[in-house]
């Protein structure tokens, strides 16, 4: 059985539960330390512990740490391997979960790539933020990610 088929059978059978705003949180844990989705890099110890928070208060689905990460909102940055690092983490995450919680079953519980906004603005046409989701959505793909949330 295939991801999709797997995360269909479990929104028809069961309440689904994504988690919360990952920025905030991390945020509140570590007000000193910039940009979230730079931390899937620098500091992936945290992002994953943010995610097992998550688990353990009942999330089936978590959201890989990209919602801001794009070519426009960090220029000069490995865009493909924050990416990466973000489907990663939360992968470890849920591994790191699993065997803390046995009785769980992984098969239950999935990462959902996050793409938040790219606005357009007088240095970035429309094709370009077409190019860029397009991009960010081929990482992701390349990494397993087949539910997004935009």
């Amino acid at each position: 059985m295939t991801q999709i088929d797997r995360f269909r059978q479990q929104l028809q059978s069961n309440i689904v539960l994504l988690d919360g705003a990952m920025g905030t949180y991390f945020q509140m844990l570590h007000p000193e330390a910039g940009e979230v989705e730079y931390a899937n890099v620098s500091h992936p110890e945290w992002i994953q512990e943010i995610h097992k928070r998550y688990l353990e208060a009942g999330a089936n689905v978590i959201r890989t740490n990209t919602f801001a990460v794009n070519h426009m909102l960090f220029p000069g940055t490995d865009v493909d391997e924050v990416l990466v690092a973000a489907t990663q983490n939360a992968r470890t995450a849920i591994d790191t979960f699993c065997e803390q919680y046995p009785e769980v079953e992984k098969d239950h519980l999935f990462v959902a790539g996050s793409i938040g906004p790219i606005r357009l603005g007088k240095d970035v046409d429309e094709e370009q933020v077409y190019r860029e989701y397009c991009h960010i959505c081929d990482v992701l793909l390349e990494q397993g990610i087949r539910i997004f949330i935009l």
